[in-house]
């Protein structure tokens, strides 16, 4: 129950900071699938320097007759810095930092279990892919970095992460 108010909160809160940044006419709606991401929806402000928020679900699944789902809600900044590119004056070539909150409760990769991070910080490098003047993509790696461990925290832990996104321009 309050992970539906914490998810409320979130999407009121996009709606008005969206509302208040659209005036800016450099705001970017983006959609994509990333690991600790999940699938998500997001928005990005500003042009050289740009910062976010993203809002990520994964699920249902049904475990024992009941169902989960796995989500995860985070800011991000992103700095633009090399190249150039043919449709906009926005450098392609990019470094990135997310700070997620997320509930990973099914998601497993090997012997690796998500279920025991809660709070990570991923830093990224990637690229820009204009397809047109409002149209791209976003393609990065970098790590995964859990600040928050709930189970074995003894363990220095670093995975890698990543992200695709389809973005359009306002």
């Amino acid at each position: 129950m309050k992970s539906k108010g914490v998810f409320f909160s979130f999407i009121f809160s996009l709606l008005l900071l969206f509302n208040t940044l659209q005036a800016q006419r450099k705001v970017e709606l983006s959609a994509g699938l990333g690991m600790p991401e999940l699938m998500y929806v997001g928005f990005d402000v500003g042009q050289k320097v740009q910062y976010g928020a993203k809002f990520g679900l994964l699920g249902p699944y049904s475990w024992f007759g009941d169902e989960y789902y796995d989500w995860s809600i985070g800011a991000n900044i992103r700095f633009h810095f090399a190249g150039k590119s043919k449709f906009v004056g926005q450098a392609p070539w990019y470094i990135s930092g997310d700070l997620l909150y997320h509930d990973l409760s099914l998601i497993t990769m090997g012997n690796f279990d998500y279920e025991g991070y809660s709070l990570s910080f991923n830093p990224r490098i990637g690229r820009t892919i204009n397809f047109s003047e409002k149209i791209g993509a976003n393609i990065d790696f970098g790590l995964f970095l859990p600040l928050r461990i709930r189970y074995n925290p003894n363990v220095l832990h670093v995975y890698l992460s990543g992200s695709l996104s389809l973005f359009i321009r306002m």
